[in-house]
């Protein structure tokens, strides 16, 4: 009878072990689990990090045409001020009376 209770002491005890056992799997699968979230969570900073890089270079190419708008607005005036420049040269000529002179300026 000693023998059978010690038998049911060892069971007893090896359930124990194996309870312990189960409750730390479970701790180790919910950390498991918790290290993916993390993972995902890494992933995603990293895919907002490379969103705002390319909203800065959306930025940048947005102050560069910026920039390519403003040459072509001061190339026009400065077009506006040849073709003007003509008109003044234009209206030299004709007023010494050089009207062949003035023909062929307003031709080239």
């Amino acid at each position: 009878m000693r023998i059978l209770s010690h038998f049911i002491a060892f069971y007893r005890i090896l359930s124990h072990f194996i309870a312990f056992y189960r409750i730390l799997s479970h701790f180790i699968a919910f950390y498991r689990i918790l290290s993916h979230f993390i993972a995902f969570y890494r992933i995603l900073s990293h895919f907002i990090a490379f969103y705002r890089i390319l909203s800065h270079f959306i930025a940048f190419y947005r102050i560069l045409s910026h920039f390519i708008a403003f040459y072509r607005i001061l190339s026009h005036f400065i077009a506006f001020y040849r073709i003007l420049s003509h008109f003044i040269a234009f209206y030299r000529i004709l007023s010494n009376n050089n009207y062949l002179v003035a023909l062929c300026q307003f031709v080239y």
